[in-house]
């Protein structure tokens, strides 16, 4: 698995956008806590959402010709200022993270075919954005390709943000291999497949194993938006990962009955 780490001017602006409207309109959050009018944002995310493939349009941005991505691009406010400070860090950042990337990825695909039964990709690329909150990283599995957004955080080490791509990278294969199917008996299975990958990464067991500067801990795992779904399964991953791994933990949870 290669990974390619790259960034440009018009992703930059859509997908911070994007970032944090969708979760107020698929109802992850209460209030749309971003300066950009309720109506227009809704414009945007109606754009994007459901079909995220568009983005695939943005990764290169001299091959726009597609009309539905121009009226996006007309609905995005670019911001020189922003700009010329993302481009100054991203242009010393992103050959830093590609090299970490591609350091941890033979072991990375090692682990996600013994804890997951999966064979990762041969080309992964990482789109990055630049957040305006210096310490927050915040990540996305974006269309059906291995593709992830990344909002870096300019007070955080490179290898923080390696985590963070970990745990979209795991998004990925669950989604393209069809095992998102195993979480529709719960109540909200897109909880619930974020609980048990937050036992993975960006702070589980898979970061500890990549030497990615974690500790981990069954216990320590938390999450705001999920907790409920990760004290579900905390007793069985303390079960899994307890012993020898002989199965995946797909297969595990489906012996236990659990998906």
């Amino acid at each position: 698995m290669k990974f390619e780490v790259k960034y440009n001017r018009y992703w930059l602006e859509i997908i911070r956008i994007y970032d944090e409207i969708a979760p107020y309109f698929l109802g992850d959050i209460a209030e749309l806590n971003f300066p950009i009018d309720e109506s227009k944002a809704k414009r945007i995310f109606d754009l994007i959402y459901p079909d995220e493939n568009i983005l695939l349009n943005f990764v290169d941005q001299n091959k726009i010709t597609d009309s539905k991505c121009k009226a996006l691009m007309e609905l995005i406010p670019l911001d020189e200022k922003r700009w010329d400070q993302a481009a100054e860090f991203l242009k010393e950042f992103a050959p830093k993270l590609e090299k970490r990337l591609n350091e941890i990825s033979p072991g990375l695909s090692e682990h996600i075919l013994t804890f997951f039964g999966l064979t990762t990709p041969a080309n992964v690329k990482v789109m990055l954005g630049f957040s305006d909150e210096s310490d927050f990283i915040r990540g996305s599995q974006i269309s059906d390709f291995p593709l992830i957004g990344l909002q870096t955080a300019r007070q955080k080490d490179v290898d923080s943000h390696v985590r963070v791509v970990v745990h979209e990278i795991l998004h990925y294969m669950i989604k393209s291999s069809n095992l998102r199917e195993k979480f529709k008996r719960f109540k909200n299975p897109r909880m619930s497949e974020e609980a048990l990958l937050q036992f993975f990464a960006s702070r589980g067991v898979l970061t500890e194993k990549l030497n990615l500067g974690i500790k981990f801990d069954v216990e320590s795992i938390k999450y705001s938006r999920c907790n409920e779904e990760i004290q579900y399964f905390k007793p069985f991953m303390h079960e899994y990962l307890s012993r020898p791994i002989n199965k995946t933990v797909i297969k595990f949870l489906e012996d236990k009955k659990v998906l």
